[in-house]
């Protein structure tokens, strides 16, 4: 019987979720400007292009980690460093925001940690499936 290699629900739900976001995140960026929403202060231009930029790095990563592209977690990594960054631009640097930055940086290192993890375990199970085909090739 074959056996199918999974990302697991908490990763799978991780990875989901933080799509959802930065789908969300990119069109109401785009779509209402902060002013009118009240409470919530003006950003500059910048600030919503770096977010932007953010936004759809993590967007082509995720969409490339879900069909299961090695590659596409480097990107996952790169935009969450570079979400660290921006964290801190145009924002006074306060102990609450620089905790909660480091909760999402070490969250997203954690999954890119697991999916590093199981990327191994599939490359590994490949391996032996490739090598019992040859095996087989070759009793014929």
């Amino acid at each position: 019987m074959e056996e199918k290699l999974k990302r697991g629900c908490i990763l799978s739900g991780w990875l989901w979720l933080q799509l959802i976001a930065s789908i969300l995140t990119i069109i109401v960026t785009w779509a209402i400007p902060s002013a009118k929403i009240p409470g919530v202060p003006e950003a500059s231009l910048m600030q919503e292009i770096l977010s932007t930029i953010v936004n759809v790095a993590f967007l082509i990563s995720i969409i490339g980690i879900l069909r299961w592209k090695k590659v596409f977690t480097y990107g996952y990594i790169g935009a969450t460093l570079l979400s660290f960054v921006a964290t801190f631009i145009g924002q006074k640097f306060e102990i609450p925001v620089l905790i909660g930055a480091l909760i999402g940086v070490l969250l997203n290192l954690w999954a890119s940690y697991a999916l590093f993890r199981l990327f191994e375990k599939l490359e590994v199970q490949n391996t032996t499936e490739s090598t019992e085909e040859v095996k087989d090739d070759i009793n014929l």
